[in-house]
């Protein structure tokens, strides 16, 4: 299931704000329109249209249940704290649920190792 946490107001170093949706769980066999935006990067991402400044604001986890695939994506600038990730209670607990459904889970830090891994996953 498709899940949104929330709308928030972020502000750029420039000045500007926008507002970005927040994606807990991307979930592209029930939406599968969300595969386009996974594909073009602007899932979490904040997107500054005055300076053009982008970056990932939110972990989210893609789940595609046809393929039995579910990847953590990870903003990059957590990934300097690589250790907490593998202390996600809430992270250990949906591995548990969906391992026991057959499910491979992987985990990437940024929207682009996540791109090379469903194109990888799809051939």
């Amino acid at each position: 299931m498709t899940r949104i946490l929330n709308e928030i107001k972020m502000m750029c170093i420039c000045g500007n704000g926008e507002k970005v949706t927040i994606y807990d769980s991307v979930n592209v066999t029930n939406d599968p329109q969300l595969l386009e935006k996974v594909m073009k990067k602007i899932i979490n991402m904040f997107i500054c249209s005055k300076c053009g400044k982008n970056e990932q604001v939110h972990t989210f986890l893609y789940h595609d249940m046809n393929k039995k695939l579910a990847v953590y994506c990870y903003p990059t600038v957590r990934a300097m704290n690589y250790d907490s990730l593998s202390r996600d209670k809430g992270r250990k607990e949906a591995e548990q649920l969906l391992s026991s459904m057959g499910t491979d889970i992987r985990v990437v830090v940024g929207q682009d190792d996540l791109i090379r891994l469903i194109r990888d996953y799809n051939n």
